[in-house]
Protein backbone atom coordinates (compact mmCIF):
# COMPACT_ATOMS: atom_id res chain seq x y z
CA UNK A 1 0.00 0.00 0.00
CA UNK A 2 1.34 3.69 -0.89
CA UNK A 3 2.12 5.93 2.32
CA UNK A 4 -0.23 8.00 3.24
CA UNK A 5 0.91 11.80 3.16
CA UNK A 6 -0.37 14.09 5.75
CA UNK A 7 2.03 16.97 6.01
CA UNK A 8 1.50 19.22 9.29
CA UNK A 9 -0.41 16.50 10.82
CA UNK A 10 2.07 14.28 12.50
CA UNK A 11 -0.81 11.61 12.98
CA UNK A 12 -2.55 9.21 10.53
CA UNK A 13 -6.19 9.27 10.90
CA UNK A 14 -8.23 6.40 12.19
CA UNK A 15 -11.77 7.72 12.06
CA UNK A 16 -14.38 5.85 13.41
CA UNK A 17 -18.43 6.84 12.97
CA UNK A 18 -20.94 5.48 16.01
CA UNK A 19 -24.29 5.93 15.27
CA UNK A 20 -27.83 4.52 17.03
CA UNK A 21 -30.69 3.26 14.36
CA UNK A 22 -34.03 2.20 16.69
CA UNK A 23 -32.40 0.16 19.85
CA UNK A 24 -28.94 -1.02 17.44
CA UNK A 25 -25.69 0.82 17.70
CA UNK A 26 -23.05 0.72 14.29
CA UNK A 27 -19.85 1.31 13.40
CA UNK A 28 -17.75 2.29 10.39
CA UNK A 29 -14.42 2.83 9.30
CA UNK A 30 -14.32 6.28 7.52
CA UNK A 31 -10.54 7.05 6.80
CA UNK A 32 -7.72 5.08 8.10
CA UNK A 33 -4.53 3.87 6.84
CA UNK A 34 -5.95 0.82 5.80
CA UNK A 35 -9.20 2.23 3.86
CA UNK A 36 -12.80 2.66 4.83
CA UNK A 37 -14.97 -0.22 6.51
CA UNK A 38 -18.18 -1.97 5.70
CA UNK A 39 -20.65 -1.40 8.95
CA UNK A 40 -20.28 -3.53 12.03
CA UNK A 41 -23.33 -3.65 14.65
CA UNK A 42 -21.34 -3.32 17.79
CA UNK A 43 -22.61 -5.46 20.69
CA UNK A 44 -22.42 -6.05 24.19
CA UNK A 45 -21.25 -1.93 24.60
CA UNK A 46 -24.87 -0.81 26.06
CA UNK A 47 -28.46 -2.04 26.08
CA UNK A 48 -30.43 1.77 26.21
CA UNK A 49 -29.70 5.04 26.73
CA UNK A 50 -30.64 4.44 30.08
CA UNK A 51 -28.06 1.96 30.69
CA UNK A 52 -25.75 4.47 29.42
CA UNK A 53 -26.93 6.94 31.49
CA UNK A 54 -27.04 4.89 34.97
CA UNK A 55 -23.36 3.79 33.91
CA UNK A 56 -21.73 7.23 32.99
CA UNK A 57 -22.55 7.84 36.81
CA UNK A 58 -21.58 4.78 38.10
CA UNK A 59 -18.22 5.80 36.69
CA UNK A 60 -18.25 9.71 37.74
CA UNK A 61 -18.83 8.59 41.47
CA UNK A 62 -15.67 6.46 41.25
CA UNK A 63 -14.08 9.19 39.94
CA UNK A 64 -15.30 11.34 42.58
CA UNK A 65 -14.27 8.97 45.73
CA UNK A 66 -11.02 8.34 44.06
CA UNK A 67 -8.10 9.67 45.83
CA UNK A 68 -6.02 12.21 43.63
CA UNK A 69 -2.93 10.04 44.58
CA UNK A 70 -3.71 6.41 44.69
CA UNK A 71 -0.69 4.41 44.50
CA UNK A 72 0.41 0.87 45.24
CA UNK A 73 -1.90 -1.93 43.78
CA UNK A 74 -5.29 -1.35 41.48
CA UNK A 75 -7.61 0.39 43.30
CA UNK A 76 -11.11 -0.27 42.88
CA UNK A 77 -11.87 3.01 41.22
CA UNK A 78 -9.68 2.61 39.04
CA UNK A 79 -10.33 -1.03 38.32
CA UNK A 80 -14.35 -0.05 37.48
CA UNK A 81 -12.74 2.27 34.74
CA UNK A 82 -10.44 -0.67 33.35
CA UNK A 83 -13.43 -2.68 33.26
CA UNK A 84 -15.15 -0.44 31.44
CA UNK A 85 -12.54 0.72 29.46
CA UNK A 86 -11.55 -3.16 27.95
CA UNK A 87 -15.59 -3.90 27.52
CA UNK A 88 -16.05 -0.98 25.20
CA UNK A 89 -12.68 -1.59 23.66
CA UNK A 90 -13.65 -5.18 23.14
CA UNK A 91 -17.36 -4.37 21.49
CA UNK A 92 -15.50 -2.07 19.00
CA UNK A 93 -12.26 -3.14 17.96
CA UNK A 94 -12.00 -6.62 18.76
CA UNK A 95 -15.56 -8.17 18.26
CA UNK A 96 -16.76 -6.49 15.65
CA UNK A 97 -15.03 -7.64 12.80
CA UNK A 98 -14.79 -5.19 9.86
CA UNK A 99 -13.37 -2.37 12.31
CA UNK A 100 -11.20 -4.93 14.15
CA UNK A 101 -9.49 -5.70 10.61
CA UNK A 102 -8.83 -2.26 9.53
CA UNK A 103 -7.76 -1.15 13.53
CA UNK A 104 -4.87 -3.92 13.07
CA UNK A 105 -4.14 -3.31 9.42
CA UNK A 106 -4.03 0.30 10.52
CA UNK A 107 -1.55 -0.23 13.40
CA UNK A 108 0.81 -1.82 11.00
CA UNK A 109 0.84 0.37 8.65
CA UNK A 110 1.90 3.26 11.02
CA UNK A 111 4.24 0.87 12.99
CA UNK A 112 6.33 0.44 9.70
CA UNK A 113 6.70 4.76 9.63
CA UNK A 114 7.08 5.61 12.96
CA UNK A 115 10.62 4.27 12.96
CA UNK A 116 11.64 6.16 10.26
CA UNK A 117 9.88 9.25 11.96
CA UNK A 118 7.13 9.97 9.59
CA UNK A 119 4.38 9.94 11.59
CA UNK A 120 3.99 9.95 15.61
CA UNK A 121 1.05 7.29 16.02
CA UNK A 122 -2.62 6.44 14.69
CA UNK A 123 -4.83 9.38 16.20
CA UNK A 124 -8.14 7.74 16.96
CA UNK A 125 -11.20 10.24 15.48
CA UNK A 126 -14.27 9.33 17.33
CA UNK A 127 -17.27 10.71 15.70
CA UNK A 128 -20.46 9.40 18.07
CA UNK A 129 -23.42 10.67 16.97
CA UNK A 130 -25.55 8.94 19.69
CA UNK A 131 -25.72 10.96 22.31
CA UNK A 132 -26.26 8.12 25.06
CA UNK A 133 -22.69 6.93 23.55
CA UNK A 134 -20.90 10.11 23.70
CA UNK A 135 -21.28 10.99 27.12
CA UNK A 136 -19.57 8.07 28.02
CA UNK A 137 -15.64 8.63 28.72
CA UNK A 138 -14.06 6.63 25.85
CA UNK A 139 -10.84 8.29 26.54
CA UNK A 140 -10.19 5.04 29.08
CA UNK A 141 -10.13 2.65 26.77
CA UNK A 142 -8.62 -0.30 27.59
CA UNK A 143 -6.71 -3.06 25.61
CA UNK A 144 -5.88 -6.03 27.63
CA UNK A 145 -3.86 -7.30 24.91
CA UNK A 146 -1.42 -4.98 25.21
CA UNK A 147 -2.09 -3.77 28.99
CA UNK A 148 -2.69 -0.40 27.93
CA UNK A 149 -4.75 2.41 28.54
CA UNK A 150 -4.98 3.48 24.76
CA UNK A 151 -5.72 7.84 26.41
CA UNK A 152 -1.86 7.34 27.71
CA UNK A 153 -0.06 6.26 24.89
CA UNK A 154 1.33 8.64 22.11
CA UNK A 155 0.99 6.16 19.36
CA UNK A 156 -3.02 6.26 19.70
CA UNK A 157 -4.33 9.47 21.22
CA UNK A 158 -8.05 9.78 21.20
CA UNK A 159 -10.10 12.56 19.79
CA UNK A 160 -13.71 13.49 19.32
CA UNK A 161 -14.14 14.93 15.68
CA UNK A 162 -16.93 17.08 14.77
CA UNK A 163 -17.61 17.35 11.07
CA UNK A 164 -19.02 20.29 10.55
CA UNK A 165 -17.81 21.37 7.05
CA UNK A 166 -15.06 23.31 6.20
CA UNK A 167 -11.95 22.91 8.33
CA UNK A 168 -10.32 26.29 9.49
CA UNK A 169 -7.60 27.88 7.73
CA UNK A 170 -4.47 27.41 10.22
CA UNK A 171 -2.72 30.42 11.73
CA UNK A 172 0.82 31.75 12.19
CA UNK A 173 2.47 32.67 14.73
CA UNK A 174 5.88 34.18 14.75
CA UNK A 175 6.11 34.96 18.55
CA UNK A 176 4.91 34.47 22.07
CA UNK A 177 1.48 32.57 22.62
CA UNK A 178 -0.81 34.54 23.66
CA UNK A 179 -3.25 32.97 26.05
CA UNK A 180 -6.29 34.95 27.74
CA UNK A 181 -7.64 33.74 31.37
CA UNK A 182 -10.53 34.28 33.01
CA UNK A 183 -12.46 33.02 36.20
CA UNK A 184 -15.49 33.32 37.01
CA UNK A 185 -16.85 33.22 40.75
CA UNK A 186 -20.44 34.11 40.25
CA UNK A 187 -22.06 33.00 43.32
CA UNK A 188 -25.62 31.75 44.13
CA UNK A 189 -26.65 28.40 43.61
CA UNK A 190 -22.51 28.01 42.15
CA UNK A 191 -20.32 26.53 44.89
CA UNK A 192 -17.62 29.24 45.64
CA UNK A 193 -14.76 29.13 43.91
CA UNK A 194 -11.05 30.41 45.24
CA UNK A 195 -10.00 33.18 42.66
CA UNK A 196 -7.31 33.65 44.25
CA UNK A 197 -6.14 30.76 44.69
CA UNK A 198 -7.42 29.27 41.33
CA UNK A 199 -4.94 32.49 39.49
CA UNK A 200 -2.08 31.69 41.73
CA UNK A 201 -2.01 28.10 40.73
CA UNK A 202 -1.84 29.04 37.05
CA UNK A 203 0.66 31.96 37.62
CA UNK A 204 3.04 29.55 39.43
CA UNK A 205 2.71 26.96 36.42
CA UNK A 206 2.92 29.34 33.23
CA UNK A 207 5.85 31.28 35.35
CA UNK A 208 8.75 29.29 33.85
CA UNK A 209 7.32 29.64 30.32
CA UNK A 210 6.37 33.37 30.50
CA UNK A 211 10.25 34.18 31.98
CA UNK A 212 11.38 32.20 28.84
CA UNK A 213 9.22 34.86 26.79
CA UNK A 214 7.50 31.63 25.17
CA UNK A 215 3.69 32.24 26.89
CA UNK A 216 1.91 35.40 27.55
CA UNK A 217 -0.71 34.88 29.83
CA UNK A 218 -2.86 37.65 31.01
CA UNK A 219 -5.92 37.79 33.07
CA UNK A 220 -9.60 38.87 32.10
CA UNK A 221 -9.83 41.89 34.87
CA UNK A 222 -12.94 41.14 35.78
CA UNK A 223 -15.95 38.58 35.45
CA UNK A 224 -18.77 39.66 33.44
CA UNK A 225 -19.19 38.97 29.69
CA UNK A 226 -18.53 42.77 28.90
CA UNK A 227 -15.34 42.26 30.88
CA UNK A 228 -14.47 39.79 28.04
CA UNK A 229 -15.45 41.47 25.44
CA UNK A 230 -13.36 44.53 26.67
CA UNK A 231 -10.08 42.17 26.30
CA UNK A 232 -10.78 40.41 23.20
CA UNK A 233 -10.77 43.58 21.59
CA UNK A 234 -7.00 44.52 22.69
CA UNK A 235 -4.80 42.10 21.16
CA UNK A 236 -4.75 38.57 19.26
CA UNK A 237 -5.76 35.87 21.61
CA UNK A 238 -4.63 32.41 20.23
CA UNK A 239 -6.07 30.45 23.52
CA UNK A 240 -9.12 31.47 25.64
CA UNK A 241 -8.57 29.18 29.15
CA UNK A 242 -11.94 29.95 31.24
CA UNK A 243 -12.32 28.78 35.33
CA UNK A 244 -15.50 28.77 36.75
CA UNK A 245 -18.89 26.75 36.07
CA UNK A 246 -20.41 24.97 32.91
CA UNK A 247 -23.72 22.73 32.10
CA UNK A 248 -25.99 21.74 29.52
CA UNK A 249 -29.66 22.78 29.31
CA UNK A 250 -32.25 19.70 28.87
CA UNK A 251 -35.10 20.18 26.02
CA UNK A 252 -37.37 21.09 27.94
CA UNK A 253 -35.82 24.60 28.96
CA UNK A 254 -34.92 25.43 25.80
CA UNK A 255 -36.77 24.04 23.06
CA UNK A 256 -40.25 25.43 23.52
CA UNK A 257 -42.82 26.34 20.71
CA UNK A 258 -39.41 27.28 18.30
CA UNK A 259 -37.97 23.40 18.26
CA UNK A 260 -34.01 24.82 18.67
CA UNK A 261 -32.15 21.91 20.25
CA UNK A 262 -30.12 22.21 23.50
CA UNK A 263 -27.00 23.65 23.93
CA UNK A 264 -24.31 23.88 26.27
CA UNK A 265 -23.65 27.20 28.89
CA UNK A 266 -20.72 28.88 30.86
CA UNK A 267 -21.82 31.23 34.04
CA UNK A 268 -20.39 34.46 34.15
CA UNK A 269 -21.12 36.86 36.60
CA UNK A 270 -23.73 39.87 36.16
CA UNK A 271 -23.16 43.37 36.70
CA UNK A 272 -24.59 42.76 40.23
CA UNK A 273 -22.61 39.68 41.26
CA UNK A 274 -25.10 37.20 40.22
CA UNK A 275 -24.76 34.70 38.16
CA UNK A 276 -25.48 35.07 34.07
CA UNK A 277 -25.44 31.58 32.33
CA UNK A 278 -24.48 32.51 28.82
CA UNK A 279 -24.88 30.17 26.16
CA UNK A 280 -21.82 28.51 24.24
CA UNK A 281 -23.36 30.12 21.20
CA UNK A 282 -23.49 33.48 22.69
CA UNK A 283 -19.65 32.54 24.12
CA UNK A 284 -18.55 32.35 20.51
CA UNK A 285 -19.82 35.68 19.56
CA UNK A 286 -17.92 37.55 22.50
CA UNK A 287 -14.53 35.97 21.86
CA UNK A 288 -14.69 37.51 17.91
CA UNK A 289 -12.34 40.04 18.73
CA UNK A 290 -10.52 42.61 15.90
CA UNK A 291 -7.48 40.03 15.77
CA UNK A 292 -10.07 37.53 15.36
CA UNK A 293 -11.12 34.59 17.63
CA UNK A 294 -9.04 31.95 19.73
CA UNK A 295 -7.65 28.30 17.45
CA UNK A 296 -8.18 27.17 21.20
CA UNK A 297 -10.68 26.91 23.98
CA UNK A 298 -9.73 25.37 27.44
CA UNK A 299 -12.59 24.88 29.32
CA UNK A 300 -11.75 24.16 33.09
CA UNK A 301 -15.39 23.62 34.24
CA UNK A 302 -16.67 20.58 35.50
CA UNK A 303 -19.19 19.40 33.02
CA UNK A 304 -17.61 21.35 30.07
CA UNK A 305 -17.57 18.21 28.14
CA UNK A 306 -21.03 16.39 29.23
CA UNK A 307 -23.03 15.67 26.64
CA UNK A 308 -27.04 15.24 27.75
CA UNK A 309 -28.24 11.40 26.88
CA UNK A 310 -30.39 12.74 24.13
CA UNK A 311 -28.61 15.51 22.72
CA UNK A 312 -25.10 16.68 22.06
CA UNK A 313 -25.06 19.82 24.60
CA UNK A 314 -22.04 20.41 26.13
CA UNK A 315 -20.35 24.06 25.87
CA UNK A 316 -17.67 22.01 24.19
CA UNK A 317 -19.86 20.47 21.52
CA UNK A 318 -21.61 23.37 20.97
CA UNK A 319 -18.77 25.80 20.91
CA UNK A 320 -17.04 23.56 17.89
CA UNK A 321 -20.41 23.73 16.01
CA UNK A 322 -20.24 27.15 16.02
CA UNK A 323 -16.63 27.71 14.57
CA UNK A 324 -14.60 27.37 17.25
CA UNK A 325 -11.70 25.23 15.70
CA UNK A 326 -11.00 23.35 18.94
CA UNK A 327 -11.83 22.78 22.44
CA UNK A 328 -10.51 20.97 25.71
CA UNK A 329 -13.02 20.61 28.21
CA UNK A 330 -13.66 18.46 31.42
CA UNK A 331 -15.78 15.79 31.16
CA UNK A 332 -15.96 14.87 35.13
CA UNK A 333 -15.04 17.05 37.99
CA UNK A 334 -11.01 17.32 38.74
CA UNK A 335 -9.00 17.94 41.72
CA UNK A 336 -6.95 21.39 41.80
CA UNK A 337 -3.91 19.34 41.63
CA UNK A 338 -4.48 17.79 38.50
CA UNK A 339 -6.10 20.68 36.89
CA UNK A 340 -3.00 22.58 37.23
CA UNK A 341 -0.96 19.95 36.30
CA UNK A 342 -2.81 19.80 33.57
CA UNK A 343 -2.11 23.48 33.35
CA UNK A 344 1.59 23.45 32.94
CA UNK A 345 2.31 20.44 31.26
CA UNK A 346 -0.20 20.92 28.09
CA UNK A 347 0.81 24.37 27.16
CA UNK A 348 4.70 23.17 27.36
CA UNK A 349 4.46 21.48 25.00
CA UNK A 350 1.79 23.47 22.92
CA UNK A 351 4.19 26.47 22.63
CA UNK A 352 6.87 23.48 21.37
CA UNK A 353 4.30 23.67 18.66
CA UNK A 354 3.31 20.09 19.21
CA UNK A 355 -0.20 18.68 18.25
CA UNK A 356 -2.73 19.34 20.52
CA UNK A 357 -3.41 15.59 21.03
CA UNK A 358 -0.07 15.44 21.69
CA UNK A 359 0.11 18.09 24.03
CA UNK A 360 -2.65 16.50 25.74
CA UNK A 361 -1.31 13.07 25.89
CA UNK A 362 1.93 14.71 27.34
CA UNK A 363 -0.44 16.31 30.16
CA UNK A 364 -2.92 12.94 30.59
CA UNK A 365 0.63 11.35 31.79
CA UNK A 366 1.71 14.28 34.00
CA UNK A 367 -1.35 13.42 35.95
CA UNK A 368 -1.77 9.88 35.96
CA UNK A 369 1.98 10.36 37.97
CA UNK A 370 -0.44 11.33 40.63
CA UNK A 371 -3.65 10.17 40.40
CA UNK A 372 -4.10 7.29 38.56
CA UNK A 373 -7.76 7.86 37.68
CA UNK A 374 -8.29 11.69 36.70
CA UNK A 375 -6.04 11.39 33.83
CA UNK A 376 -9.01 10.29 31.15
CA UNK A 377 -10.84 13.82 32.41
CA UNK A 378 -9.77 16.51 29.52
CA UNK A 379 -11.45 15.64 26.66
CA UNK A 380 -10.45 17.33 23.36
CA UNK A 381 -13.09 18.26 20.42
CA UNK A 382 -12.17 19.51 17.40
CA UNK A 383 -13.41 20.51 13.73
CA UNK A 384 -9.64 20.33 12.73
CA UNK A 385 -8.38 18.28 9.97
CA UNK A 386 -5.17 19.02 11.73
CA UNK A 387 -3.80 18.55 14.98
CA UNK A 388 -1.55 21.18 14.82
CA UNK A 389 -2.39 24.85 16.65
CA UNK A 390 -0.05 26.46 14.50
CA UNK A 391 0.77 26.61 10.58
CA UNK A 392 4.98 26.05 9.78
CA UNK A 393 5.73 22.72 11.91
CA UNK A 394 8.06 24.63 14.15
CA UNK A 395 8.57 25.71 17.55
CA UNK A 396 6.99 29.37 18.70
CA UNK A 397 9.86 32.10 19.01
CA UNK A 398 10.63 33.31 22.11
CA UNK A 399 10.30 37.11 22.97
CA UNK A 400 12.33 38.57 25.85
CA UNK A 401 9.73 40.16 28.62
CA UNK A 402 9.94 43.72 30.05
CA UNK A 403 7.86 45.82 32.17
CA UNK A 404 5.03 45.60 29.48
CA UNK A 405 4.83 42.34 28.56
CA UNK A 406 3.88 41.18 32.11
CA UNK A 407 1.12 39.34 33.38
CA UNK A 408 -2.26 41.55 33.77
CA UNK A 409 -3.89 40.63 37.39
CA UNK A 410 -6.75 42.49 38.55
CA UNK A 411 -6.96 44.72 41.39
CA UNK A 412 -9.13 48.26 42.35
CA UNK A 413 -7.79 49.93 39.24
CA UNK A 414 -7.76 46.63 36.77
CA UNK A 415 -9.66 47.51 34.36
CA UNK A 416 -7.63 50.42 33.34
CA UNK A 417 -4.30 48.93 34.44
CA UNK A 418 -5.04 46.11 31.92
CA UNK A 419 -6.11 48.50 28.95
CA UNK A 420 -2.74 50.37 29.23
CA UNK A 421 -0.72 46.92 29.55
CA UNK A 422 -2.22 45.68 26.44
CA UNK A 423 -1.87 48.99 24.46
CA UNK A 424 1.50 48.54 25.18
CA UNK A 425 2.13 45.01 24.28
CA UNK A 426 0.27 44.71 21.17
CA UNK A 427 1.59 48.40 19.70
CA UNK A 428 3.08 48.34 16.55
Amino acid sequence: MAEVDTPDSDYLDFELSIWAEGSRYYAKVTQSPAGESQRATLTSLVDSPAAAETLRLKLENALLRSAASVRGPLSVQEKLLREFGEGVFDSVFRRAAPIADQYTRSLAIVDTQRPQGKVKGLRVKLRIDAPELAQLPWEYLYNSGDEEWLGLQHRSPIIRFLDVGRPPQELTVTGQLNVLGMIANPGGEWEPIDTERERRRIDEALKPLQEQGRVNFCWVPGQTAEHLVDMMSKGPWHVFHFIGHGGAYTSSETEGDSGEPPEGFIVFADEDSGAREVPASDLKVYLQGPFGQPRLVVLNCCEGAREGASKLTSPATTLVRSGIPSVVAMQFPISDESAIKFAEAFYEHLVDNAPIEAALTHARIMIQVKSRVEWGIPVLYTRSRSGRLFAGGKPLDAMPLGPAASPVRPDDDGARKARIRLQELFRA
